[in-house]
């Protein structure tokens, strides 16, 4: 009975830290225009429901994306798991209608820091950059 009750109140706690999986997931991605690296990814229903989570601010852009592959969510910032892939829509820029992307800093087989994570820029044309996560570094 005693470990019924403890795998009960224990459940909540073990689900919300589980790896999930995502088929194609819409996200907003913060770029850091001066150090040209990317500091969160957020789920775009996160943004819609507090949009106070994102700050217009001089020193980050934010714009759509797509996250396909396996992430855990943390204080709502989406973290990729290792082979996870980012597409980020360069031409949709979230806060402004500038939609002028950081143009340094991602170029094709360069490592870009993707918040706690590192990723590779697999593919960077017009309109599109797509990463694929290294690893996690917590």
């Amino acid at each position: 009975m005693k470990r019924l009750v403890l795998l009960i109140f224990l459940t909540p706690f073990c689900i919300g830290a589980q790896t999930k999986m995502a088929q194609e997931a819409k996200i907003v991605v913060s770029i850091n225009k001066g150090g040209h690296t990317i500091d969160a990814l957020y789920f775009l229903a996160t943004i819609k429901q507090d949009k106070m989570l994102l700050e217009e601010n001089s020193t980050t852009k934010y714009f759509l994306g797509t996250l396909t592959g396996e992430y855990q969510v943390h204080n709502r910032e989406v973290l990729p798991s290792q082979g996870a892939t980012i597409k980020v829509f360069k031409d949709q820029e979230v806060f402004s209608k500038d939609d002028i992307f950081p143009i340094k800093g991602f170029e094709e087989q360069k490592d870009v820091r993707l918040g706690k994570t590192k990723a590779t820029v697999i593919e960077n044309k017009k309109g599109e950059l797509i990463l694929k996560t290294k690893n996690n570094e917590k």
